[in-house]
């Protein structure tokens, strides 16, 4: 019986355009979103733990507000395609513009 790894070579000077998060069952998702999508849909408790100010600033490609509070925030013109360099690097550009793993962090579920 043998296994096989496979070796994956990475430029010295290249970075993973996306900041590591925390898994939906690690903090609260209620406060705090799990990332950044194409669309997202963020309620008031949402919005009010990041800050509607640090949103409003974030490289969004549209920002729609809805009752109660609520925003949904479109992060590229089109469907974002994970194979697309640009479209990693604004959802990477947006999640550290934001703190998002700072406040999941800080959102910590204590077991």
């Amino acid at each position: 019986y043998s296994k096989e790894y496979a070796v994956v070579e990475i430029e010295e000077n290249s970075r993973d355009p996306l900041p590591p998060l925390l898994l939906r069952d690690e903090f609260d998702y209620r406060r705090v979103p799990d990332g950044v999508w194409w669309i997202n849909f963020w309620d008031k408790i949402q919005v009010e733990t990041i800050g509607l100010q640090r949103i409003l600033t974030a490289n969004w490609a549209q920002i729609i507000e809805q009752p109660k509070g609520a925003l949904v925030l479109v992060a590229t013109d089109e469907p974002t395609d994970v194979n697309n360099p640009e479209h990693l690097l604004r959802l990477g550009e947006i999640v550290s513009h934001l703190h998002l793993g700072e406040l999941q962090e800080y959102h910590v579920i204590s077991r």
